[in-house]
């Protein structure tokens, strides 16, 4: 797939096809917490993104998606965090 903006990826007919294959899927429910509203297709890596696998993505209400980004950002400050404290260690050696 050439390079292109999210935004337009999310518009194609590939993406579409496959948003609307993991919403029957799913049931129309968030995975998490049994939810009909406000869903959304939510991809757990970019890895294969045009590619996808069932396995790459995961239906989640607004609430979900939400929490579930938090919580990637915050596992990201943790591993930084972590990292200076390995640097910091290892400078005392």
């Amino acid at each position: 797939m050439r390079k292109m903006d999210y935004g337009d990826y999310l518009k194609t007919g590939w993406w579409k096809r496959r948003r609307i294959m993991k919403l029957k899927e799913s049931k129309n429910r968030c995975e998490k917490c049994g939810s009909r509203k406000h869903l959304k297709v939510h991809h757990k890596t970019y890895f294969r993104l045009g590619g996808e696998k069932r396995k790459d993505l995961e239906v989640l209400c607004s609430e979900c998606h939400s929490n579930e980004h938090s919580d990637i950002i915050q596992a990201k400050k943790n591993i930084k965090i972590m990292n200076q404290e390995f640097q910091s260690i290892i400078g005392d050696i």
